[in-house]
């Protein structure tokens, strides 16, 4: 990926702005802690395993990315998720899906539940409903911005 990115020239941030917002996602924590040595671009550490087995490694990530991408129901454990903003690490929620609702009865709730749990950005599958909702929420100065 580095290579690809380099290729391009989009290896670092500085290099991404005005053209194109990188963000590098990736299950595997020791590719993330490489592509950490060569590179700033913002690195989000996804994570598939329990909460019990996912917070203990929350300080080992804090040192090598900018965030986590846990499942979505990870965001309502308290201890979780107190964790990660307490390492300021960004969260960042995988998948919101609006055809296959978890906690609430229509996409709109589902999307505003994420963003009002304080999350940072979401991994979608339906960007359009998200990012509609987003900027809804934020005209009427319910929530915070997300990262640009």
């Amino acid at each position: 990926l580095f290579d690809v990115l380099k290729k391009y020239n989009l290896e670092s941030i500085k290099k991404c702005e005005g053209v194109l917002p990188i963000i590098v996602e990736c299950f595997e924590g020791e590719a993330l802690e490489r592509f950490a040595e060569l590179s700033d671009l913002p690195l989000i550490r996804l994570l598939d395993q329990d909460t019990l087995e996912a917070t203990p490694l929350l300080k080992d990530i804090s040192k090598y990315a900018h965030g986590i991408g846990p499942r979505q129901d990870f965001i309502f454990d308290n201890e979780f998720l107190s964790t990660a903003k307490a390492l300021k690490l960004q969260v960042h929620p995988w998948y919101i899906q609006d055809d296959m609702l978890k906690h609430t009865d229509n996409p709109i709730d589902e999307n505003i539940l994420y963003m009002d749990m304080g999350v940072d950005g979401m991994f979608t599958e339906f960007p359009h409903m998200t990012k509609s909702v987003y900027e809804d929420q934020i005209k009427k100065n319910k929530m915070k911005q997300f990262l640009q």
